[in-house]
C-alpha cells in the first residue's frame, strides 16, 4: 500500500494553512450573507454589511465556545457563560440593527 496523505498533512504548517483558509472562507461567507450584493446593487451603503459581519462573527464565536464546552474537559463553566453571553450579544445586535433601519 502506498502512503496517500495529502501535501502538508501531519505538519504544523499545513494545519495553519487549513485553519487560515477556513477563516477566510467564513469571512467571505459572512460578507455575502450580510448583504454585500444587495448593498452594491441598491447603492444603500456598506455600513449594514460591516454590522452584519460583526453579528455573524459574534454568533459563530459563541457557538464555537458552546461546542468547546462539550468537547473540552476543562473550563466548562467559563465556556458556557462566554458562549451564551456572545450569543445573547449577537441577538441584541440583531434587534438593534432591525430597529435602526
Amino acid at each position: 500500500m502506498s502512503d496517500q496523505r495529502g501535501a502538508g498533512s501531519g505538519s504544523l504548517g499545513g494545519a495553519k494553512l487549513r485553519s487560515g483558509m477556513a477563516c477566510a472562507y467564513l469571512a467571505a461567507l459572512f460578507v455575502l450573507l450580510s448583504g454585500f450584493f444587495h448593498s452594491a446593487i441598491t447603492g444603500a451603503g456598506f455600513a449594514g454589511v460591516a454590522a452584519g459581519v460583526a453579528v455573524l462573527s459574534v454568533g459563530t464565536a459563541g457557538g464555537v465556545l458552546l461546542y468547546r464546552t462539550v468537547s473540552s474537559g476543562d473550563h466548562k463553566a467559563t465556556h458556557v457563560a462566554a458562549g451564551f453571553g456572545m450569543l445573547a450579544a449577537s441577538l441584541y445586535l440583531i434587534f438593534a440593527l432591525v430597529m435602526s433601519f
